[in-house]
């Protein structure tokens, strides 16, 4: 089965359609099952190992990991099938700008009074210095805009445009749940179990319906970011 389209391809062609499916499908699947393994490895590494700078150099290679799959992988797909990177909705227009920032800020806003509630997570910026924190609120702030931008950006928009909104955010909801299970994990001893899977549902749920609505990231990407920020400040008692 050939792949490939070409401009004279119709896009609601229903052999186009199956094959779209398919290598989209393989694509996330296959990301997903890499990065899992790429992560477990780099944990194994870095606990077996002794780093300088461990949690610096620890989110350094994260961040690259994560930009080869959830953002050089997925420009190349869209590139395949006559697409680019704008189809991401990283930027947004004038009429969305407001509603989409609105909506980052609302969804993300319930994550921070939580996080910052139940002091979650403050033990990764203590002990280091302010060239440290600085480095690091980058790093964080970049991998917290590529999980928005591929689990919205690509996942979400994809499907929605082939086929429906409500699949859409099944699909992508299922995906986001399946990437953020070590966060679920990690967020036990503070909220328990049950609270961190209906956190983890609520941003999915709630971002996705922003994404939808404005048909940008934008505002999810500068809430998501906010919301490491305000953990940062909490932890090092800037607030």
């Amino acid at each position: 089965m050939n792949l490939l389209v070409t401009n004279s391809e119709p896009q609601n062609d229903p052999d186009y359609v199956r094959s779209w499916t398919l290598e989209f499908s393989s694509l996330i699947i296959i990301t997903a099952i890499l990065s899992g393994i790429f992560y477990t490895l780099q944990n194994a590494f870095f606990l077996q190992n002794n780093v300088v700078n461990e949690a610096l150099v620890y989110n350094l290679v994260r961040a690259i990991r994560m930009i080869l799959f959830y953002v050089v992988v997925p420009s190349l797909f869209l590139k395949r099938h006559n697409r680019n990177w704008r189809d991401f909705g990283v930027i947004p227009t004038r009429q969305t700008i407001v509603p989409s920032l609105l909506g980052g800020l609302l969804v993300y806003s319930v994550a921070i009074s939580v996080f910052l509630r139940y002091e979650i997570f403050y033990g990764t910026w203590l002990f280091l210095t302010d060239h440290e924190i600085m480095v690091k609120i980058v790093l964080v702030g970049i991998m917290a805009s590529i999980t928005d931008l591929w689990t919205r950006g690509f996942i979400l928009f994809q499907i929605a445009d082939k086929f429906s909104d409500k699949l859409a955010i099944g699909v992508q909801n299922l995906t986001w749940f399946v990437i953020h299970i070590y966060e679920i994990d990690a967020l036990e001893p503070y909220i328990g179990i049950l609270g961190g899977i209906l956190l983890t549902l609520f941003l999915g749920i709630g971002g996705d319906i922003v994404a939808l609505k404005t048909r940008t990231i934008f505002g999810l990407m500068f809430g998501h970011v906010l919301l490491n920020i305000a953990i940062m400040m909490a932890a090092t008692n800037i607030i």
